[in-house]
């Protein structure tokens, strides 16, 4: 079973079209350390790590309330947030995009 498979959010087919409509995502597709599946979704793995999904910046928002603001993840503070995010998905800006989410949900 794939990463997103069970994914209730983030389904293969909105990744897959994120994915194919963004210039980086099509650039990386050629990259050593990327790959893509049979349903065509864009993978990053370097050695000795698991395969992540490629996430284009317009799902990013959508990834921080999967880990960070429904119930079942509830708040875990930024360690586990990025733990538990980059176990899954990859971007380049990951570790910073989200400390600078979980700073701005500590203000409100």
């Amino acid at each position: 079973m794939n990463a997103i498979e069970k994914d209730l959010i983030l389904s293969k087919e909105v990744i897959r079209c994120e994915q194919e409509a963004d210039e980086f995502c099509i650039k990386y597709r050629v990259y050593v350390n990327f790959w893509t599946d049979e349903d065509g979704i864009l993978y990053r793995q370097g050695p000795d790590e698991q395969p992540r999904v490629v996430i284009r910046a317009k799902l990013v928002h959508t990834v921080f309330v999967i880990y960070h603001e429904l119930p079942f993840t509830a708040h875990q503070g930024l360690g586990r947030t990025i733990g538990f995010i980059s176990r899954k998905y990859w971007w380049q800006t990951l570790r910073s995009d989200i400390s600078t989410f979980i700073k701005n949900v500590m203000l409100l």
